[in-house]
């Protein structure tokens, strides 16, 4: 007479065609079944996404660098702040990418694996969360960093312009307009806030980086019975 089993936590068993062996095959629950591309799409949605914000942060900022150093050329290498800001945002993707495709194990021969739908659904959470606070934060340096250049530049431009009106041309004139412009210091003030604006929005990507380093480490790993 042939006989079966199952087993209390798998319940669903199969018998091979010859009834003389019983072969008892559990289903894997539902957190163990193999995942085809969600690991996968983790990695791909943190490096787009992130990189869209950095390169979005690149041209608003750059374009406004561009503009500002017609009138103002000598502080380009100043205002380029923004575009540095902007980069770093990809090399935390960059980071959180490598993390996650360490993680991923692939399944054996036979369609097992111990990489489980809840470690593939918290490299997901990782992914998106990193991806997203940095598209928010590329966005953020890109409009600041725009608005913070052509700032500088328009301000540069109008200081050079009112101490060429008032030196009247004359060297020793203009000599001490530029001192008193020195003192003044303005432009470095509006310069400095500048910078304070670039750092607290990179920031935000940060922020996501430790969240997501955080979530890469919870997982599950899968366990089959011989």
């Amino acid at each position: 007479m042939l006989r079966w089993r199952c087993s209390i936590a798998s319940p669903i068993c199969t018998v091979s065609a010859d009834l003389s062996l019983i072969v008892i095959a559990p289903r894997p629950r539902l957190s163990c079944r193999v995942i085809r591309s969600s690991h996968i799409k983790s990695a791909f949605l943190l490096s787009v996404i992130l990189d869209m914000g950095a390169a979005y942060g690149t041209g608003k900022a750059g374009t406004g660098i561009m503009i500002s150093g017609i009138s103002s050329p000598d502080l380009i290498w100043k205002n380029l702040i923004p575009i540095i800001m902007a980069g770093v945002n990809g090399i935390y993707g960059l980071i959180t990418a490598i993390i996650i495709i360490n993680q991923i194990v692939t399944p054996t021969q036979d369609g097992l694996g111990t990489y489980s739908l809840y470690t593939g659904f918290a490299h997901l959470a990782s992914g998106l969360c990193c991806g997203l606070c940095g598209l928010g934060s590329g966005m953020a340096i890109g409009l600041a960093g725009d608005a913070g250049v052509r700032g500088c530049g328009y301000y540069d431009f109008e200081t050079k312009k009112v101490v060429k009106q008032r030196s009247g041309g004359g060297l020793a004139g203009g000599a001490t307009a530029g001192r008193k412009k020195k003192k003044a210091g303005g432009g470095d003030q509006l310069f400095v806030a500048m910078v304070l604006i670039q750092v607290f929005a990179g920031n935000l990507a940060l922020y996501g980086l430790i969240t997501s380093i955080i979530l890469t480490q919870t997982s599950y790993v899968c366990e089959y019975a011989n």
